[in-house]
């Protein structure tokens, strides 16, 4: 809200007041002479036309705040899933990278998957050749999303805490570690194998996989050779659980971030600001071609990641720094049409780091939330870090083009998350707390 007065002899009755609220401007003039009240007139008139015009420009396309959402009530069930050997996701390893696979995923509308990695107990010293990683195992947790019960569980060897499972349709699963990807279509018997060389190459700690929207492609990235020095994407058909694509180095300054169900790959510059697609179709020479793609980013660069919500839709998450820090959101299409583009206030910061909460997409590609924290307190002054804890998830539909649902986390009693995950249709939202109880909630 701001309030002035000309002190102009001309114009020292005029008063000029503009409401953001109510968006409301009100001109009052005093009585004065005909002609002068005239030109008055014509003055204020070309005045409110000037500033109307100026504040529809500003807020076209720029900022869109939530509308009212509806609140999401208590959970459908919960399970203590600690109590069955349930360990959250251990961020000592992370490095600076995030984790883009959950450790909570829907397999289908009716199941549920929780994976961990657990140290097992050798039964004679390790040799001296033998890291203490090679006794991993990741498990798994198949929990039926109607009633909550355990339907089965099992395991697989690993040498990385980063290890998951990952949906793969039609009720399928893969299984995604360093050495090997498995890839299981029914039951927990597997159907193919395909070995990876991030177990021998890779630095410990630097990789990530990431799928595409409906989950038909993989692509794995890792950082290889002397200290890191040499970054490797391997692409994955995962319906044939083959190799479509590997490449190294971004090309032309291009650093690829997801691929598209379609086979193709988003990548952006380093500092988020320029969009293109690698490679036509499968089968491309390696180092192309691009295909520039439209993203209105505008003050809002993704320069902390992008998540694809469809082969359409891009969420590209990033921080303003003028004139004070905040972050933001942009969810556009590929063809350039900005849907919205939000910021969050000061203390508010959007998790994407998947053992964190991060952004959870419905399959179906309708619906996608985000986990919203809030900080407190810290010193960059006298280096002291900031606490911060969980604040609210909101959950965004696609089909309306508004946000729809937020959950309170204090009403809830959450501080943190472990894991987030929307089912394929988008009406069921599963989440683990800092207390490792899995919860359940209808978001019809």
């Amino acid at each position: 809200m701001w309030e002035s007065v000309d002190d102009n002899p001309v114009f020292r009755d005029l008063a000029l007041t503009y409401h953001s609220s109510a968006a409301v401007i009100m001109i009052r003039v005093s009585p004065m002479p005909r002609q002068k009240g005239l030109a008055i007139r014509f003055e204020a008139q070309g005045l409110i036309l000037l500033v109307a015009i100026f504040f529809t420009l500003l807020l076209v396309g720029k900022t869109q705040e939530p509308r009212t959402s509806r609140v999401i009530d208590a959970p459908l069930w919960k399970l203590d899933v600690r109590s069955l050997g349930y360990t959250p996701w251990n961020v000592r390893e992370s490095g600076e990278t995030p984790v883009t696979l959950s450790q909570v995923s829907f397999i289908s509308d009716a199941e549920l998957a929780i994976t961990f990695v657990s140290h097992i107990v050798p039964e004679a010293l390790p040799r001296r050749s033998e890291p203490e990683s090679a006794n991993l195992r990741l498990n798994a947790l198949f929990i039926d999303s109607k009633s909550g019960r355990v339907r089965g569980r099992n395991e697989w060897p690993t040498t990385s805490e980063r290890s998951r499972i990952t949906p793969a349709g039609r009720g399928g699963f893969l299984v995604v570690t360093p050495d090997k990807l498995i890839l299981t279509s029914s039951g927990i018997q597997p159907d193919k194998e395909l070995g990876l060389p991030i177990g021998r190459e890779a630095l410990q700690g630097w990789w990530d996989a990431v799928p595409s929207p409906k989950g038909k492609y993989l692509m794995i990235w890792y950082d290889a050779g002397p200290q890191g020095s040499i970054r490797k994407w391997e692409l994955v058909d995962v319906d044939n659980l083959l190799i479509a694509r590997a490449f190294t180095e971004p090309h032309l300054g291009m650093s690829p971030r997801a691929p598209f169900d379609d086979g193709t790959v988003l990548a952006t510059d380093w500092e988020g600001t320029v969009v293109a697609r690698l490679g036509d179709v499968i089968g491309a020479p390696p180092d192309g071609p691009w295909r520039p793609d439209k993203a209105p980013w505008g003050a809002c660069r993704p320069d902390r990641g992008v998540t694809l919500i469809d082969d359409q839709t891009i969420l590209g998450t990033g921080d303003i720094m003028f004139p004070q820090h905040r972050w933001c959101h942009t969810l556009a299409q590929t063809n350039g049409e900005l849907i919205f583009r939000q910021e969050f206030p000061e203390k508010e910061q959007i998790e994407l780091d998947a053992g964190l909460g991060g952004v959870a997409v419905s399959a179906g590609g309708e619906r996608f939330a985000v986990a919203v924290y809030k900080t407190r307190g810290g010193s960059i002054l006298l280096d002291i870090g900031s606490g911060r804890s969980i604040d609210r998830i909101m959950l965004y539909d696609l089909t309306v083009r508004r946000w729809t649902y937020t959950l309170d986390a204090k009403k809830h009693g959450l501080k943190s998350l472990s894991g987030v995950a929307l089912s394929p249709d988008g009406s069921l939202l599963a989440l683990i707390d800092q207390q490792g109880t899995l919860q359940l909630y209808g978001v019809p």
